[in-house]
């Protein structure tokens, strides 16, 4: 699979998190603001069983592309963060980080709050 542009592949991921329907997806376009990462993407989970379906998924997904030099995107590999038992797993493709995220931990970290003062919001 070949990927020419970094709005494609983000693209790509949003349309495999709508498919597994996840919840209340954010994107926040946070280059100007943070060193970290340029694009940041908040989907919500119902629950465990959700979240591991969804971060499997994606991580599947981007199996496909091990053929692929993805560098001139800034995407050099995936590392995951959490467990998917807790309800909250990270992501961390280099420019992309998503969340995968319970309703519950998303409300008490607030992190729609802290990345909407970050950068561009976008709602999927």
């Amino acid at each position: 699979m070949v990927v020419d542009d970094f709005t494609e592949f983000k693209s790509q991921i949003i349309e495999l998190a709508v498919d597994k329907k996840a919840i209340d997806i954010r994107g926040y376009d946070v280059k100007n603001y943070l060193w970290l990462t340029d694009y940041i993407l908040v989907m919500g989970v119902s629950n465990v069983v959700h979240c591991k379906a969804l971060t499997t998924e994606i991580i599947k997904w981007f199996g496909t592309f091990l053929d692929s030099d993805l560098g001139h995107l800034g995407i050099q590999g995936i590392n995951q963060s959490g467990d998917n038992k807790s309800g909250w797993v990270i992501l961390d493709m280099g420019s992309i980080i998503i969340h995968c995220i319970n309703d519950e931990s998303r409300q008490f970290y607030k992190l729609d709050d802290f990345f909407e003062q970050q950068g561009v919001v976008y709602h999927f």
